[in-house]
């Protein structure tokens, strides 16, 4: 039998991690453009680049790997710098896909960083069918019983 780990993926709120939540703010009238963030589904990846530029990291928000920002369907995905998607790399991970993104402030030591460690956008697709529960066990983590799929 194989054995495959998941590891869920949560964003801090707390303000001593984050600065404020959430970090990145979206850009003026970004609702109004072609092919925004609303063609990212969870389900499938979309037949052309979503446009991701220029949200605004808040002045009160800190740098951290994972940025958070206030759109809907998060869960879709998040932003990630390249120390993150790096890491990503020597997983594996089904389902995922990192597209260009523009982050911008008014900081210009934030400028600098950024050329220095680029942001993408992560996107996540959810497929249940990866895994087939008849035939699967999991192991209750406080109880240690093991549980078929098919209870």
């Amino acid at each position: 039998m194989r054995k495959i780990v998941y590891y869920p993926m949560k964003l801090s709120t707390e303000s001593e991690i984050v600065g404020t939540w959430p970090q990145l703010d979206v850009p003026k009238n970004y609702f109004k453009i072609a092919n925004n963030f609303e063609i990212l589904q969870f389900r499938e990846f979309p037949s052309v680049e979503p446009n991701l530029d220029n949200f605004i990291f808040k002045r009160a928000a800190k740098l951290t790997d994972l940025l958070s920002s206030y759109l809907p369907a998060t869960s879709i995905g998040v932003f990630v710098n390249q120390k993150f998607k790096d890491l990503i790399a020597n997983f594996y991970v089904k389902n995922f896909r990192f597209y260009n993104c523009s982050i911008i402030t008014a900081d210009k030591d934030f400028t600098k960083k950024l050329a220095e460690n680029p942001y993408f956008f992560l996107h996540l697709i959810y497929v249940n069918e990866i895994v087939d529960f008849s035939l699967s066990v999991f192991k209750h983590l406080k109880t240690s019983e093991m549980i078929t799929g098919n209870n």
